[in-house]
């Protein structure tokens, strides 16, 4: 059976698609295939570049790892769906697998020190790589240069600085952004009575907020609708409750 992943697998070569694995299934959010079946995966033309053209990708997945791997996997926090169900995808597809993981999350975006002194810590010799969901697009760059020199980095899910990245394994942000703004052009194209739109892009400086923003802002283009409060804060249910009120 052939299953579509909605993930975009940006990849730096052949052995970076084996590592990559691991993440590229947990980021589809999808059912753990089994090990006869095909994965449709979009990959990039030029790798790490989201504007480049798409190419459609076929990955058979591995029925087991080769050896008992053990990644070391930071998270920007475990406080939503979000998060909570990317892991339960990294533990599901690990066990079959036959890999283990040790997890450690930032607690939220703005905490990048934290984070920091977190992946300092998969520089241990107990892990073989690097699975980092970052909370900053180029904050995490001078360690995980250091870190690259001794064993893999993947990025999963959110964008990162492409220095010292073995593979990324993400969604294409600025078009999910556009999407949103199409969304409302639809709705409200040009010439047609003004809305005024209030815009919650996400954490500042976070490795995906400002391709979302640059999509939505395109996608808006077209129509009547007026950005007139731009407000960014953390994801947490608290911090987003407060921004809307």
């Amino acid at each position: 059976m052939r299953k579509a992943v909605t993930a975009a697998i940006r990849v730096a070569g052949l052995v970076a698609i084996r590592v990559a694995s691991l993440a590229a299934i947990l980021v589809a959010g999808l059912a753990v295939p089994a090990p006869a079946e095909v994965w449709q995966l979009e990959a990039r033309a030029v790798p790490f570049d989201d504007a480049s053209a798409a190419v459609p990708l076929s990955y058979t997945p591995l029925a087991r790892a080769t050896r008992p791997w053990r990644f070391c996997v930071l998270y920007p926090h475990l406080k939503d769906a979000y998060w909570l169900s990317v892991n339960y995808g990294m533990v599901e597809e690990a066990r079959r697998l036959g890999v283990a993981f040790d997890v450690f999350e930032a607690g939220g975006y703005p905490n990048l020190s934290r984070q920091n002194d977190q992946l300092k810590g998969c520089a241990s010799d107990e892990f073989d790589a690097v699975i980092l969901g970052t909370v900053s697009y180029a904050g995490l760059t001078a360690e995980v240069e250091r870190i690259a020199r001794l064993k893999p980095v993947i990025a999963a899910v959110n964008d990162i600085d492409d220095s010292g990245i073995t593979a990324k394994a993400s969604v294409p942000w600025t078009e999910m952004g556009a999407a949103a703004g199409r969304f409302i052009a639809e709705r409200h194209p040009k010439g047609s009575p003004p809305v005024r739109i209030a815009w919650f892009p996400g954490p500042q400086g976070a490795g995906w907020v400002t391709f979302v923003e640059a999509g939505f802002r395109a996608g808006l283009a077209d129509s009547s609708a007026q950005i007139v409060m731009t407000r960014f804060g953390d994801t947490g249910t608290e911090e987003q409750v407060l921004l809307v009120e």
